[in-house]
């Protein structure tokens, strides 16, 4: 993967995202014994043994590649539906602690969202209608 700084990220996800989907597919490979099912006919299943080569791709390396993990949970609080719609959506952890919450608002083949400040009355509206659900 190549470092492209004058470039955005939307314009730098795919190439990312494709030597993820590579590394993680080598890591499979390698961990599951997997290597003589890749087809040495194929051009991806050959790019994948040359990165497994290249790479010192190990049996265990599956189970180290993520840093960690997180529990986000999403809520949605409908307010309207059909042409327009809109809802409220609101982000919690693994503890129901608020992290953020979105307005939704959707026309036909349309939509739109913004951010909710603490401050505004559709944040406090969202905090009651959780801890009434809850």
């Amino acid at each position: 993967m190549t470092i492209q700084e004058n470039k955005n990220c939307e314009q730098r996800i795919q190439e990312s995202m494709d030597y993820t989907e590579l590394h993680i597919k080598a890591m499979f490979a390698v961990a599951h014994n997997e290597i003589d099912d890749l087809d040495d006919e194929d051009s991806d299943d050959m790019e994948v043994l040359k990165y497994i080569n290249t790479n010192d791709v190990n049996d265990t390396d599956i189970y180290e590649y993520a840093l960690g993990t997180d529990i986000h949970k999403s809520h949605r609080i409908h307010l309207s539906t059909g042409g327009p719609a809109s809802f409220i959506e609101v982000i919690t952890d693994d503890q129901d602690n608020i992290e953020n919450v979105y307005y939704h608002f959707q026309d036909w083949f349309d939509g739109a969202k913004r951010k909710v400040d603490e401050t505004s009355p559709i944040y406090r509206y969202a905090m009651m209608m959780l801890e009434t659900n809850n």
